[in-house]
């Protein structure tokens, strides 16, 4: 027995090998797996570090100084970098005018807000709004390397280099001050009540008065003893003397942080913090912390600095140590995560469940690694892996009130161990499907959650008394107040298991439930529903509601729900562990308000990932001292709640710059405060792409900070944009718009004020106002123009009906009278010559008619036309006459008004008759042209003419005359007794006669 217990011992070892594959890891788990690894006091902290490859100009910080802006300045010897917590922007002396150095050696902020620069070869300059500019003496440059920059009380900046101090007075350099007795300056510092002191390696410790160039020794010291001072935020100075750091005030030394074990010729970087700790980084030794207590810590390499030897210290706004060495920047954070990792390292396998151990520590079951019990610091207490395969792959654990340990297998089976029996029993015919989830209520029932339904095992008992569903696949369980046991199904179903009963709930929801991942009751009864990506459900009252993202989730694909004993919620997601405070669940279950803000866990607070694996139970649980415990990709998490310290720093926003169409636009002036500038930026026309670049200064957990912008102007709602630092819009309308944005730090407080930026898009000359008003007036004139065209159109039509009714009537109408008439008389006596006048009156009839028609028709406006219908009248006029018709034919195509064609054929009629009846000619001449818009007819006889002086009888000349005018022409007569007659019409013909007319 004793050799197959060996053996199979042995068995069980030579499977973990084979899993691990690597002996060197065997050996150390087999020689450290119970040795406990207590935390130490740095890991207390959380470093994080960047270096070169991270975006940083140089690897060597010599300073750091944040702006009052929010912006972190950092020093390097390859230019000045500008770090928002995500980003570096670099300035160097190749791309920046007016840096006329880029190894860049000190910084300082004065009350003005510029930023001051020193560099090695000893330029000072500045950067304001307008850009960078430099400090001028007159002998060139004013000191070799600048060391440190200071302001004094009373303004004056102060730069200091191994021999000399320069004053600089509003941006003035002043009388250069020499070292005291030939000694060297080591450091400089401002004095609370004015003046400077001055640390020489002699030593000794001067101060220097306001306005004056003299400087008083005040303590006396041991040379090489004294090398660094800074001023304290309690009232005097820190003094470094050897391995000592003390604190002088007024007179006398009244404070002592004890012994330190530091180099006594090396500097130092000296940095006293808000909180009253003291941190010295050493030139190889890393980094102390002395509390006000006396206690000490150090920081180094192997706690994760980035080296051991320190150039600069700052601390931000939200109480952060920003640490630069030799080897990158640091920043430096209270840890709230701890991290628990057993020495073997789960023998590299990732961790699927956790569940509370009766006698202390936990259950851990991994994918390959068997199962573990582990205390809370990572002291692995016991180990097991099995021998069969897939049997080390463990999805999820649980201990029951018998100290059972129930384990689902990834291979589908379902395994239960104790004591005795480490190895365990796999249930026969138990599991069915792939186990997801293990859960015991308060009757100390065992639920067992499978791809394929639900299975209840009795307390004690190792077969299932009732087995739920065949098609639904089981995720998680929970228990309410009254006894009852819910479940959340991957396929959205939700039941409730009450009196022996099992129902779905509800029955009719309003919202759509899927993929559900976790469930939990909170203090006030209401059902928590976690899913795999439309966020949070839950049901109050017999009410549904959702809490999503836009709702101010951080993610929506949750993976467990817990409640710490404030009531505060806090979800594990997919890519977040975040917390919701218990006063805004209930605000906005009850409606008061639309959204929530979380507080979100990263790596600034020491969690190695943020990702919280989904879809088994149990993945997290809470245990006695408060602490919960999550599951993640790289092992074990807990967190304190009651060690987070809010973040209460709104973070402040900055507008960046535009980019439009690939073209920078700086912004410059932009308040953070929410004021709206005065001035507004003014953009090309026709803009395709516009990018706002915006960021928010926040350094807890830059990577957490969110956003939501909206541009007014362009659209009504706000813009969720999470963790993107641009917005972009395309084919903006020309207008004026004003760009708002506002961001919530890693505690979810938001800056409500936000930061807003005006800006117009130009138009093109035709999108202006005054082009569109020309357009519009153009538009109003073409119509009224196109009315008072038809409108005279339409009276000329009218006219020209009323012209042929009086026609018909005057002349058809007359002589149809006269046939009438004389057909009459011939009935009653008979004349010989009444069927002549019949014939007569019937030609002439026919000849009006046929003038009507020919007027009418409007295929007859051309030269031509009239060309012709003349041709025929003179044709059938002069017929006992010789004449002659001459035409100039290059006017064929002109149009003729319509008064033109209508009275040019009864004026030249009356003319012809005249010819007939009066002149006894012979001959008779015809001229008819139509050049250069002038339309001419002539006809001239060789009658006997008649003496135009003299008045006639009758009208002839006053129709020719009134004919003439209503066609806007001319009629010249010339004649002379016994010399003929001469008859000249003449108009102007143009295109634009008809319509033109109506505005005449």
């Amino acid at each position: 027995m004793k050799f197959l217990d060996s053996f199979e011992a042995l068995r069980r070892w030579v499977r973990v090998l084979f899993l691990s594959r690597l002996l060197p890891l065997f050996l150390a788990t087999h020689l450290f797996a119970t040795e406990n690894s207590p935390a130490r006091p740095e890991e207390n902290y959380v470093i994080v570090n960047w270096q070169v490859q991270d975006g940083l100009p140089s690897a060597r910080i010599n300073d750091i100084v944040q702006t009052r802006d929010g912006y972190l300045w950092l020093a390097t010897l390859d230019g000045l970098a500008r770090f928002d917590g995500v980003r570096f922007e670099r300035f160097s002396e190749t791309d920046t005018p007016g840096l006329l150095n880029g190894m860049v050696t000190c910084l300082l902020e004065d009350r003005a807000g510029r930023l001051w620069y020193g560099t090695q070869s000893g330029e000072i300059g500045w950067r304001d709004g307008t850009g960078f500019h430099a400090l001028r003496g007159a002998g060139g440059r004013l000191l070799d390397r600048v060391n440190r920059l200071i302001e004094a009380r009373d303004g004056t900046l102060w730069a200091s280099s191994s021999q000399k101090l320069l004053p600089i007075t509003n941006g003035v350099p002043g009388e250069i001050i020499v070292r005291p007795q030939q000694h060297s300056i080591w450091d400089i510092c401002a004095a609370d009540a004015g003046g400077v002191w001055v640390l020489v390696d002699g030593g000794n410790l001067y101060h220097l008065e306001v306005g004056s160039d003299k400087m008083a020794l005040v303590i006396p010291g041991q040379p090489g003893q004294w090398r660094n001072l800074i001023q304290s935020e309690s009232g005097g100075i820190w003094v470094r003397e050897g391995q000592c750091l003390r604190r002088w005030l007024d007179a006398g030394w009244v404070e002592n942080r004890g012994v330190v074990d530091l180099q006594v010729t090396e500097n130092i970087a000296l940095r006293e913090l808000a909180s009253g700790k003291l941190i010295v980084g050493t030139y190889g030794q890393g980094l102390w912390l002395l509390d006000e207590n006396g206690t000490r810590r150090k920081l180094d390499h192997t706690s994760g600095l980035s080296h051991d030897q320190v150039l600069s210290l700052c601390e931000d706004s939200e109480k952060n140590l920003w640490v630069g060495t030799v080897h990158g920047l640091n920043r430096i954070s209270r840890r709230v995560v701890t991290m628990v990792t057993p020495a073997d390292n789960w023998l590299n396998r990732a961790v699927a469940t956790l569940a509370p151990a009766a006698d202390g520590g936990f259950w851990v079951g991994t994918e390959g690694a068997g199962l573990y019990r582990i205390s809370f610091d990572g002291q692995v207490l016991s180990h097991q892996s099995d021998d069969l395969w897939l049997q080390d792959y463990i999805r999820c654990v649980l201990e029951d009130s018998q100290k059972r340990i129930w384990t689902g297998l990834f291979g589908g089976n379902l395994r239960v161990r104790n004591k005795a029996n480490l190895r365990g029993t796999i249930l026969p015919d138990s599991a069915e499907g792939y186990v997801n989830a293990l859960f015991q209520d308060s009757q100390k029932r065992v639920w067992v959650g499978t791809t394929k339904g639900a299975l209840l095992f009795p307390d004690a008992g190792l077969q299932p008394s009732q087995r739920f569903f065949s098609n639904e696949d089981i995720r998680c369980f929970a228990e309410a107040k009254d006894g009852a046991v819910w479940l959340g199904a991957e396929s959205g179903g939700l039941f409730e298991f009450k009196d022996g009963a099992m129902r779905a709930q509800p029955a009719s929801a309003p919202v759509k439930l899927n993929n559900i991942h976790a469930l939990h009751f909170d203090s006030q009864a209401t059902l928590w529903i976690g899913t795999g990506g439309n966020g949070l459900a839950y049901l109050k009252n017999n009410l549904l509601g959702t809490l999503t993202d836009r709702q101010g989730l951080p993610d929506t694909k949750i993976s467990d729900i817990q409640s710490d004993r404030r009531g505060n919620l806090w979800i594990g997601a997919a890519s977040s562990l975040f917390r919701i405070d218990r006063k805004q669940l209930d605000e906005f279950t009850a409606g008061k308000i639309n959204s929530v803000n979380c507080l979100q866990l990263g790596a600034g607070d020491g969690l190695g990932t943020r990702e919280i694996p989904g879809g088994f139970q149990p993945i997290a649980c809470q245990t006695a001292d408060g602490r919960l415990w999550y599951v993640t990709s790289v092992g074990l998490v807990a967190v304190d709640p009651n060690s987070i310290r809010p973040n209460d720093q709104t973070p402040p926003l900055v507008i960046e710059f535009i980019k439009a169409d690939d073209k920078m636009i700086p912004v410059s002036g932009v308040a953070a405060d929410g004021d709206s500038k005065k001035t507004s930026l003014r953009l090309p026309a026709g803009v395709r792409q516009l990018e706002i670049h915006y960021t928010a200064l926040s350094f807890s957990g830059p990577s957490q900070v969110r956003f939501r912008h909206r541009l007014e102007g362009f659209e009504k709602n706000w813009t969720e944009a999470a963790d993107q630092r641009v917005a972009t819009f395309t084919h903006l309308p020309p207008g004026q718009y004003t760009f708002e944005v506002t961001a919530c730090n890693n505690h979810g407080l938001w800056n409500e004020s936000g930061v807003r930026l005006k800006f117009q898009v130009l138009p093109f000359f035709w999108q202006t106002i005054w082009f569109k008003g020309l357009i519009g007036l153009a538009i109003i004139g073409v119509v009224w123009i196109a009315y008072r065209i038809r409108r005279a159109r339409l009276l000329a039509l009218e006219q020209l009906r009323q012209q042929i009714a009086r026609d018909l009537h005057d002349e058809v109408g007359a002589n149809l009278g006269s046939i009438s008439l004389l057909t009459e008389v011939m009935e009653l006596k008979p004349q010989p010559g009444d069927l002549s006048q019949i014939r007569m009156t019937a030609n002439q009839t026919v000849d009006t008619l046929r003038d009507l028609v020919w007027i009418i028709n409007p295929a007859h406006e051309h030269f031509s036309d009239l060309r012709q219908r003349l041709e025929q009248i003179a044709a059938l006029m002069l017929a006992s006459h010789q004449y002659e018709f001459s035409v100039d034919d290059r006017s064929n195509n002109v149009k003729l008004p319509l008064e033109l064609r209508r009275n040019l054929p009864p004026l030249f009629k009356e003319i012809l008759h005249n010819i007939q009846k009066h002149a006894q000619a012979r001959q008779v001449k015809i001229k008819l042209s139509c050049a250069a818009g002038i339309f001419t007819i002539e006809v001239a006889d060789d009658g006997g003419g008649f003496d135009t002086a003299r008045k006639r009888p009758g009208n002839g000349l006053k129709n020719f005359q009134f004919r003439a005018a209503e066609m806007g022409g001319q009629l010249a007569v010339e004649s002379r007794p016994g010399e003929g007659t001469r008859v000249t019409f003449s108009a102007t013909i143009t295109k634009s006669r008809d319509w033109l007319k109506p505005f005449n």
